[in-house]
């Protein structure tokens, strides 16, 4: 448990009770999981580094799609490509009586 700082404790109510939080405040009167401490980039620089990053990962999860949808069997290259028979790896449950 962490004891109260000069801030005091956050005190933000929980929903399903309505007791108050004792975790030690920050700065602006609230913990870190009621406070937050990131509220993302606020110059041009830091909208555009950001921006750039979303479009590589939108990328790579575009190209692997087209993989995936391009008819690849097995895009991880393992070398295991070999079409399967389905029927040959069933089990009889019942036998033919």
């Amino acid at each position: 448990m962490e004891f109260p700082t000069i801030y005091g404790v956050c005190g933000a109510r929980r929903k399903s009770d309505g007791r108050p939080c004792q975790r030690a405040a920050m700065r602006n009167g609230r913990c870190r999981l009621h406070g937050g401490l990131a509220t993302g980039p606020k110059t041009e620089e830091g909208r555009y580094r950001i921006s750039q990053a979303q479009r590589k990962r939108w990328a790579a999860w575009r190209a692997a799609k087209a993989a995936e949808t391009a008819g690849e069997a097995n895009p991880q290259g393992d070398g295991d490509d070999a079409p399967r028979d389905e029927a040959a790896g069933r089990q009889e449950i019942h036998p033919a009586l």
